[in-house]
């Protein structure tokens, strides 16, 4: 009866402090729990209690907390292969990372024990177990292979574990996230293997890393891995798509990743990346703890991404751009290109992470290989002769970077290729089903100000009619664009706030000199701000 007492009054002081867990290793031939500072001191106490306390600690902490397993810390895999029935009867989550790597858990060798100042540390041997190792440690950003003896030990260990789970576990109890960054396929089959001895789980997660090569096919490892531990895994008789009306084609392949609403961003250089759908949902936004299905840390949901490597779990909603699919063969290849493009938006900046931040772009960019049009115009250019792509596409966008007045003046080269984009898009786009945005960036970071608000205000009654003149004249050469669907404007002068409304009038000026005078872009809904106009941080509250 004392025992229930005890048990029911400390349940929730034996439960780790939110975001943070257990790490389970050896030291000196004993078992030890590290982990949230005085928390995992206040177990290791009450593990000496008695033999009756020390087996309800042990049951409440093995329950109730995640716990993570690192080869970086010593005997790591070998602690917990060692551990008895009784501790894995009562696991319901562990983390484990079988290399010694970038830790999965908070408490690597290398990067120290964050959270605590080691000099402040009550036992200063601890404080040297932490410590130790470090960067002398040569293999701690090594892949695991399978000829070091290491490796070898670490993969009888994995074995090891594997039994123990089979041996004791409790059926569909168990959420196992499994992470490691593997030398090749085959060490990732051998890794694989023990788990399909496993009884059934609640969950699992399977990440093998970054790889330098064959990142396809160790994802799809990971992806029947995880699929057929959670009988998921169904073959099905191959389906002749293509003998289907090509409108039902598209309609299908309009519910796959491919197209979902997404957005390609194109920069100066031509670096271009994906947007996948959703992407404040996906495992790169931190959540609440155990919102999507993941373990503790933000960084474990990030880990087990199938956008940051060879991993795949179930709580992960997160595509890939799926480009194989214009492979598949040349018929189905040109249908997955006409939903791609006519559902993707894309997006041309005239910077790249390479530009340098100053209050305007000087003029001097405008006679370069490294002005805005140029950036535009060979988009279009690459385009235009690919399988028909800018005829299938059906959202642009153009960022102009901050500019001076003269960034785009008649004697520039850079007014050169902006008459070249116009025309090219004036020649090979549909401009009846085309929206088409131009921005006037105000700032070069997304929702931040780029840290030339005050420079740029000191201009204001110097620059703002030139700009309005600047605006007009660069929308000039557009009106052979008339017949297009729709055309969103954005200005970023004037630049002061109390000046939105003069801006608006401004921009429906600039979109009816194109679309005629009875246009209104308000009436198809266009939106206020863009990321690159909106006003900034100084402009609201300085």
């Amino acid at each position: 009866m004392r025992t229930v007492t005890w048990t029911l009054r400390h349940r929730h002081d034996l439960s780790a402090p939110e975001g943070d867990d257990l790490a389970l290793s050896a030291y000196g031939g004993e078992e030890r729990l590290g982990g949230c500072g005085d928390f995992a001191s206040g177990i290791i106490n009450l593990l000496l209690v008695s033999k009756a306390v020390c087996n309800e600690v042990r049951r409440i902490v093995f329950s109730e907390n995640d716990i993570g397993v690192s080869q970086t810390r010593f005997g790591g895999l070998r602690t917990l292969a060692d551990s008895g029935s009784h501790n894995w009867q009562d696991l319901r989550v562990l983390v484990i990372r079988m290399q010694p790597c970038g830790c999965l858990t908070p408490y690597c060798t290398v990067e120290g024990w964050p959270g605590r100042d080691v000099e402040e540390d009550h036992d200063e041997n601890e404080a040297r177990f932490f410590r130790r190792g470090g960067d002398a440690d040569p293999r701690h950003h090594r892949r695991l292979g399978s000829v070091d003896r290491h490796d070898r030990d670490t993969l009888y260990q994995w074995e090891r574990i594997c039994a123990g789970i089979v041996a004791h576990g409790r059926l569909g109890s168990l959420r196992l996230f499994m992470a490691c960054d593997v030398e090749d396929v085959d060490v990732a089959k051998r890794i694989v293997k023990p788990l399909f001895s496993l009884p059934r789980l609640q969950d699992i997660a399977i990440t093998f890393g970054s790889p330098c090569k064959d990142a396809t096919g160790l994802r799809q490892l990971a992806k029947e891995t995880v699929l057929g531990l959670l009988g998921k895994l169904h073959e099905t008789e191959p389906f002749r798509f293509l003998d289907l009306p090509v409108e039902l084609q598209h309609k299908i392949i309009g519910y796959t990743a491919l197209g979902a609403t997404s957005c390609v961003h194109v920069q100066l250089d031509g670096t271009r990346w994906f947007s996948p759908p959703l992407l404040g949902m996906s495992c790169s936004t931190p959540s609440e703890r155990g919102e999507k299905g993941f373990p503790y840390a933000y960084e474990t949901r990030s880990l087990f991404c199938g956008l940051k490597g060879a991993a795949f779990s179930s709580a992960c909603g997160c595509s890939l751009m799926p480009l194989s699919w214009f492979r598949v063969s040349q018929r189905f290849g040109h249908v997955a290109r006409a939903v791609f493009y006519s559902q993707t938006e894309f997006k041309v900046f005239g910077w790249d992470d390479s530009s340098q931040l100053s209050p305007m772009y000087p003029s001097a960019d405008a006679d370069t290989d490294r002005c805005a049009p140029k950036a535009f115009r060979d988009f279009l250019h690459s385009h235009s002769h690919s399988h028909d792509s800018i005829r299938r596409t059906r959202k642009l966008t153009l960022v102009f970077p901050p500019m001076d007045p003269t960034y785009l003046a008649p004697e520039r080269k850079s007014w050169t290729l902006w008459l070249e984009t116009v025309q090219l898009l004036a020649t090979t786009a549909n401009l009846a089903s085309l929206e088409l945005r131009v921005c006037f960036a105000r700032h070069i970071y997304p929702l931040a100000p780029d840290g030339n608000d005050w420079e740029r205000l000191k201009m204001v009654k110097d620059v703002e009619e030139e700009m309005r003149a600047t605006y007009r004249q660069i929308v000039a050469p557009m009106k052979q664009l008339g017949g297009l669907k729709k055309l969103f404007i954005h200005v970023a002068w004037p630049f002061r706030d109390g000046l939105a409304g003069v801006r608006r009038a401004d921009e429906r000026m600039l979109e009816q000199t194109v679309m005629g005078g009875l246009y209104d872009s308000r009436m198809l809904h266009k939106p206020l701000d863009t990321f690159w106009s909106q006003p900034g941080f100084i402009d609201r509250w300085g």
